[in-house]
């Protein structure tokens, strides 16, 4: 785990006898950066806070092809049945190689689908540094 990780485990178990008796939430730091840059008044701003495309107005419309994508799978999903824990096991396998080139037959490597990114990439690690201390992930630049 790089140095400025939490050293302690998201994964604890907690002995508390009703909401009111578990521990507080630490405050995410990427929704107070936000809170921040809602607040500058300075029209220059630029928020880097989100990956998400914002217009010169601060609107952030929905692309065309997004719409599109949405439409097809309107068209064409027959189901709308939980897909479990690793979601669209499919979806993954057809990442491979479009993601990882030369190493997608690389069976070291899985991959698994989730509705969000950084919860679901904080949990993640978390578990699997609770599973293997030595582990390493090696993530892009951004990420």
């Amino acid at each position: 785990m790089p140095e400025s990780a939490n050293p302690q485990p998201m994964l604890t178990q907690t002995h508390a006898r009703g909401l009111a008796d578990l521990p507080p939430l630490v405050n995410d730091s990427l929704l107070a950066l936000i809170a921040l840059c809602d607040a500058d008044p300075r029209p220059e701003k630029i928020d880097v806070g989100v990956g998400v495309f914002r217009d010169a107005a601060g609107n952030t419309p929905i692309l065309k092809v997004i719409k599109e994508a949405e439409q097809r799978l309107v068209d064409t999903q027959k189901t709308k049945a939980y897909l479990g824990s690793a979601g669209d096991k499919r979806f993954a396998e057809l990442l491979r190689p479009i993601l990882l080139g030369n190493h997608a037959s690389d069976d070291r490597i899985t991959g698994l689908q989730t509705p969000g990114g950084c919860g679901a990439l904080r949990l993640g690690f978390e578990l699997i540094a609770t599973a293997n201390a030595d582990a390493r992930v090696l993530v892009g630049t951004p990420t």
